[in-house]
């Protein structure tokens, strides 16, 4: 556990002061404790990760999961996600003791390679309870797939390219 301010540990389990939890996939698995306080401008990058040959024009799926840590009554906690230094979306941290999910599509457009950060964005960080933990921070080619609406217009035009040969056969 850690417990000097700004600084992270990588853990099994938290026992802190109000709360006691495991990482968010089994319980008992690893997950990134931070202590939020002792800084303030610049905002801190907690987490850090280049990505080299991502595949150009090509979605992909950005996901963390987070919970704030201890005391119930201090602030909440924003996160920032970014893509190459740009903001891409925000997790507010309540003091509910559960673990919540952030999921963002991004589109690498012109781009081969990228550097994907997660920003502790509270700026009053002397505050006690600043504490938060993440865990299964993922980054993958997004799989969504084709609306229903294109399959359904796809089966119309076949279904009029049909009827149209079975018109030229009868004359």
């Amino acid at each position: 556990m850690y417990y000097q301010p700004g600084h992270y540990a990588i853990s099994t389990v938290t026992n802190h002061d109000y709360d006691f939890f495991g990482d968010h996939t089994t319980g008992n698995g690893n997950f990134m404790t931070i202590d939020g306080a002792g800084y303030s401008n610049p905002l801190k990058t907690v987490w850090q990760q280049q990505i080299l040959n991502v595949t150009p024009n090509t979605n992909y799926v950005f996901q963390a999961w987070a919970r704030a840590i201890g005391s119930p009554y201090g602030p909440e906690i924003t996160l920032g996600f970014y893509a190459n230094g740009s903001e891409i979306g925000t997790l507010s941290l309540t003091n509910v003791p559960e673990w919540q999910l952030f999921s963002v599509i991004w589109n690498s457009g012109s781009n081969t390679d990228i550097t994907l950060s997660i920003i502790d964005l509270q700026t009053n960080n002397y505050t006690a309870g600043n504490d938060f933990a993440l865990d299964d921070i993922s980054f993958n080619r997004s799989t969504v797939p084709v609306p229903a609406a294109i399959w359904l217009f796809g089966s119309g035009v076949a279904a009029l390219a049909g009827l149209r040969r079975l018109r030229r056969k009868k004359h």
